[in-house]
């Protein structure tokens, strides 16, 4: 049974783990100001709930394991999962959002001079 309980520890490590890396490349793509931040506490929230685990498991090792440990054991799998599952899904709409900014100010400045074309100043009028 120890071992299912640092089975379900460890998989929800490596979520947390793997998460950083989408969160690294949403932090290439965003320039300085709040959202950056916000973003970069949103990392210091996931290694703080990245220490909680080992933490966790320290505690309970050694004793005798009930169901609510293996239910708090599968809490916190999970919520590794649920982190990684949301920051792919963050950096997928990151991507989206900047590849539709450009093709936004691309439609509507001429690729040569980089003037305003007919198009933005239809819009405008």
């Amino acid at each position: 049974m120890a071992l299912v309980f640092c089975a379900m520890i460890s998989v929800g490590m490596a979520g947390l783990l793997a998460s950083h890396a989408p969160i690294r490349a949403i932090l290439g793509m965003v320039g300085p100001g709040l959202l950056r931040r916000k973003w970069r506490g949103l990392s210091v929230l996931i290694v703080q709930f990245l220490l909680a685990f080992p933490a966790f498991a320290y505690l309970r090792l050694g004793t005798p394991l009930t169901v609510a440990d293996f239910v708090a054991a599968f809490i916190l799998m999970t919520g590794g999962v649920f982190v990684l599952v949301v920051a792919r899904l963050s950096l997928a709409t990151t991507k989206d959002f900047v590849r539709i900014a450009t093709l936004e100010r691309e439609a509507l400045r001429d690729p040569l001079t980089g003037v305003f074309n007919r198009r933005y100043l239809d819009t405008k009028l």
